[in-house]
């Protein structure tokens, strides 16, 4: 899925693990502003700022993304982990924003369903060791293959 920012043509592009933050812009490539990836676990918030003051927008509608260890200071415009976009794309940018919540969320239960499955696993080979079907040393070595060891 791709978020493609009308201004500066910033592009928010949402991976299997992770979200990029490409410029495919001249002007854009032109200030120097980096390109950022960043995998979904380090994302601690995603902000989207559409504020409307009557008939003349005062501040450009832009969605900032908060990053584990990735503390911006400078100028919004030099920022690499905010895309300002034109009123008109606000839903769009809620959609990223949701559809990056709901990736996270999966990944959660995914890990939370990988670790019972080993859960499983080891207990069911413990029982077997228990039961004198295999020895400690054959457990031993099927408990380091299920825990990637």
């Amino acid at each position: 899925m791709e978020f493609i920012s009308d201004i500066f043509k910033k592009v928010i592009v949402l991976k299997e693990d992770k979200v990029s933050i490409e410029t495919r812009g001249f002007l854009d490539k032109l200030t120097g502003v980096p390109e950022v990836e960043f995998r979904y676990e380090e994302i601690n918030s995603i902000e989207i700022f559409d504020s409307r003051k009557g008939l003349l927008t005062l501040t450009i509608p832009s969605i900032t993304f908060k990053v584990d260890g990735q503390e911006f200071k400078g100028a919004d415009t030099e920022n690499p982990y905010k895309v300002q976009y034109t009123y008109k794309k606000k839903e769009e940018a809620r959609k990223v924003r949701e559809e990056i919540y709901r990736r996270i969320e999966e990944r959660k239960n995914q890990d939370n369903k990988g670790s019972s499955s080993q859960a499983d696993e080891l207990k069911k080979f413990a029982d077997l060791k228990q039961q004198g079907i295999i020895t400690e040393e054959e457990f031993n070595t099927k408990k380091k293959q299920i825990l990637g060891l």
